[in-house]
């Protein structure tokens, strides 16, 4: 084989084994950033999710919290005025 013939392979195989290592590492790096940016986007999700959940409680717990300081006084008040006085709240 020539001299020149040679050389081309070579080249060509060491340029070869150049681009597949650079592939596989930018390949590599961006695998690990798809997924970095996954898991942010989850705990982003999650934080919007879990705040609407909360927001979701407090309205019900306000409305009971207003239920039971509408309904403190009822055993105090007779039974023949609870329902002037409820009727009217």
């Amino acid at each position: 084989m020539k001299l020149k013939i040679r050389l081309t392979l070579i080249i060509a195989a060491m340029m070869a084994v150049v681009v597949a290592t650079i592939a596989t590492v930018l390949l590599s790096r961006a695998r690990t950033l798809q997924i970095e940016a996954a898991h942010e986007n989850m705990k982003n999700l999650t934080g919007l999710h879990a705040g609407f959940i909360d927001s979701r409680y407090e309205s019900y717990y306000a409305m009971a919290l207003s239920l039971a300081y509408m309904f403190n006084s009822y055993e105090n008040i007779t039974p023949s005025e609870r329902r002037l006085e409820y009727n009217n709240a």
